[in-house]
Order: C-alpha cells, then sequence, then structure tokens
C-alpha cells in the first residue's frame, strides 16, 4: 500500500464540495457499449449525510477564521491485483486519520476501483468540530507510510517500498525503518 496527499490545486486553494464530489461520484465506461454513466462510490462519513457533508465541513471550519486551507486530502492505494473489500478500505482510512490525529475530525472516505489500483480518498477537516482547533500533521508522510506496513501486516496485503518496512525479529514481525537509521534512508 502506498499513501499519498496529492498536491494542492494550481491556484492554491482546495474545497470541500468540489473534493466531495469528485471522490463520492465517478464516471463508469461501460467496456462492451462504451456507454458512459455517473455512478456514486461506495462511501463512509461520520457527518449526518454523505450529501451535506462538505457543508457540515464547511460551517465547522468557518469557526475558526484563521485557518486557511481546512481541507486534508489524502488516497490510500493498493498494489495492482490487490481488491479489499469496503470495510477493508474504510478501516484503513480509519486507521489513517488516527495516524495522524485526526481521528475525531470530520471524514469522508470513498473507495475508487475505477484505476488498476484499488484507492481509497479520503477527505477530513482540518479543524476538530467541538475545540474549533486545526490540526496540520508535520511528517504526515512517514506517519503514513508506518500506518499503511502495518495495515498490510493486519489485512495481509503485499508490501510496498517506503521509508518502513517489515522486518522479523525474534520470531515476529514488526514495522521499522526500512535503512538502518532514518539519516541513512534520508541520503
Amino acid at each position: 500500500m502506498l499513501a499519498k496527499v496529492p498536491p494542492k490545486r494550481v491556484d492554491g486553494k482546495t474545497s470541500f464540495k468540489s473534493l466531495a464530489k469528485y471522490a463520492c461520484e465517478r464516471d463508469h465506461i461501460d467496456p462492451e457499449t462504451g456507454a458512459v454513466e455517473r455512478r456514486e462510490c461506495s462511501t463512509e462519513t461520520n457527518c449526518l449525510d454523505k450529501e451535506t457533508a462538505w457543508r457540515e465541513m464547511k460551517a465547522v471550519s468557518d469557526m475558526n477564521g484563521r485557518v486557511k486551507d481546512p481541507v486534508y486530502h489524502v488516497t490510500l492505494n493498493w498494489q495492482e491485483g490487490e481488491n479489499p473489500t469496503d470495510e477493508q478500505a474504510f478501516e484503513a482510512a480509519r486507521k489513517a486519520m488516527k495516524a495522524i490525529g485526526m481521528e475525531d475530525h470530520q471524514y469522508v472516505a470513498a473507495v475508487h476501483r475505477d484505476t488498476d489500483n484499488a484507492h481509497v480518498h479520503l477527505m477530513v477537516n482540518r479543524v476538530h468540530p467541538d475545540t474549533y482547533k486545526a490540526v496540520y500533521p508535520d511528517r504526515d508522510y512517514f506517519k503514513l507510510d508506518k500506518c499503511v506496513r502495518e495495515i498490510e501486516l493486519e489485512q495481509g496485503w503485499r508490501h510496498s517500498p517506503g521509508p518502513y518496512a517489515v522486518h522479523e525479529r525474534d520470531g515476529k514481525k514488526v514495522v521499522d525503518w526500512s535503512k538502518e537509521s532514518p539519516e541513512v534512508w534520508r541520503k
């Protein structure tokens, strides 16, 4: 598995509304007829409804006027040929949110199977719904990479290369730096 935090839009802004539309609805092309139809993806949210989730997130983020970009977007990607169930994908998304310290934040997770690699888009509100404090996870790439190695172990997926790897120590599989030390890996 790989976790990717996509780059911001060219204009530097993001939008709950546009990301929710992209993540939750996809065009599906019938391979036999070539007909294009709009289909909803499997989604999970802790908001009242997936249709109103972006509005709820916007309302909460507006409570903290200092936050310039309240949208946090990450994708969790399985290797080609791996096909997680929707529940496995949603469980992975919840673990990723916990790894970066956003487990209590509003989110929408949407599973996409429209490419060779199954993946889940995770849209999280940086602003906490109760405290209105914003979270900007530092070193999120490393936290997410360690998290996906743990998910690979738990769910039985093949291991992808990254800063963290699965090692066998004393007969147990553990997740640790793929190189001897972080300094060696950075070189």
